[in-house]
């Protein structure tokens, strides 16, 4: 009776395979995570900049004799989505003129991974306009 020729792995070369196949699930899990973490990062960033725009709107409606008034800091409805968030204005004299501010809009939050962020917005602000004299 004669054997058929038939080829099977080795112990060693099914070890190989299990282990690449290992390394190729781990890669992708970690891709998928990095993909998330970096969209949470995202959305954080747009929250921030939405909030400090709609600061910036709200400052605008209001009169110079008002902006020069403020208080230093804010925290408008949109900063429950941001942990730990804190917004702070600094304002002064744009190029030593009394009739223009320069406002800066300064949002710090600790990110869902536990780092510090910051997202600032600046804009002039004058006594009768920036297009006017």
């Amino acid at each position: 009776m004669k054997l058929k020729n038939t080829r099977s792995y080795t112990l060693i070369e099914a070890l190989v395979a299990i282990g690449l196949g290992a390394l190729i699930v781990i890669t992708l899990v970690s891709s998928v995570i990095a993909a998330f973490d970096n969209l949470r990062r995202v959305a954080e960033l747009r929250t921030a900049s939405l909030i400090l725009q709609e600061r910036v709107s709200m400052v605008r409606d209001l009169k110079f004799s008002d902006i020069q008034s403020l208080s230093n800091t804010f925290s408008p409805s949109g900063m429950v989505f941001l942990r730990n968030a804190a917004g702070t204005i600094t304002k002064s004299p744009y190029n030593g003129q009394s009739n223009m501010l320069k406002v800066t809009f300064i949002l710090d939050w600790t990110s869902f991974n536990g780092h510090a962020m910051q997202k600032t917005l600046v804009t002039l602000m004058t006594d009768h306009g920036i297009n006017k004299q």
